[in-house]
């Protein structure tokens, strides 16, 4: 089996709210959502040794971030407004030189615009939050690595990890 080490190289960005636009070329970091699922302490009243995690069922929150050379003012339009924000990459395995696509889709808001100070050698650049997601999804190459939307159980690899809870709570 050949080695896998697969690499980001480009991304690009749009929004269902500037339908016409593609930020692409002037990305220069994202922060993909974080995966975090919940645990809180238990010590155990009178039991000896170490304190455990216990997850709660619960995850945490997901955002993202942005950062962007140059201004771009249209995005100020945008803020605080529900939108579809589509985030594909070119992933390249370093081995093989072979390129797949990598897909973030968020539902979600346009949270923050923070302007970085500029000085006078630099490239001006903005960061940006996007916040509120009520939905997302991850893919590579077309596969689903990580689905959820308010009100559903996330999937993992197109699997739904809290399916046997929701058939005992009568969701399915």
């Amino acid at each position: 089996m050949a080695q896998k080490f697969k690499v980001m190289k480009r991304v690009a960005a749009t929004c269902s709210e500037l339908p016409d636009q593609v930020f692409a070329e002037l990305i220069e970091e994202l922060g993909f959502p974080a995966l975090v699922d919940g645990y809180e302490d238990f010590d155990g009243a009178g039991a000896s040794g170490p304190t455990i995690e216990i997850s709660t069922g619960q995850m945490e929150k997901l955002t993202m971030t942005l950062k962007m050379l140059g201004n771009h003012s249209d995005l100020y339009a945008v803020f605080r407004k529900k939108a579809v924000w589509t985030f594909t990459g070119v992933v390249e395995n370093e081995v093989t030189g072979e390129k797949v696509p990598h897909e973030v889709t968020a539902t979600c808001r346009l949270g923050g615009i923070t302007p970085e100070a500029k000085n006078r050698t630099g490239l001006h650049k903005h960061d940006y939050e996007l916040k509120s997601i009520m939905a997302a999804e991850i893919s590579e190459n077309g596969k689903e690595l990580f689905g959820w939307a308010w009100g559903e159980s996330p999937r993992f690899a197109g699997v739904k990890i809290e399916a046997e809870d929701d058939a005992i709570l009568g969701l399915v």
